[in-house]
């Protein structure tokens, strides 16, 4: 994804039109992960969104069977 310096319209913003915005994740760009954290992504989002994930956080993935099992792991 381009960025222009400074601002300006991005795919993000298109994205983010939608009748239904999405979230897009980031930092998968090779020339670019030298800069970040080891097993480190970026996740950006409308805040929309992202109120409405956590407004339903006790209903989703982190709350069942699975995740319990993942979490052991952690």
């Amino acid at each position: 994804m381009e960025m222009p310096a400074g601002g300006g319209h991005t795919e993000a913003d298109d994205c983010f039109q939608k009748e239904k915005p999405m979230a897009i994740m980031g930092l998968f760009d090779i020339s670019q992960r030298r800069e970040t954290l080891a097993n480190n992504l970026s996740i950006t989002m409308p805040y929309a969104l992202w109120a409405g994930l956590a407004e339903d956080l006790d209903k989703r993935c982190l709350t069942t069977h699975a995740w319990k099992e993942i979490e052991k792991r952690l």
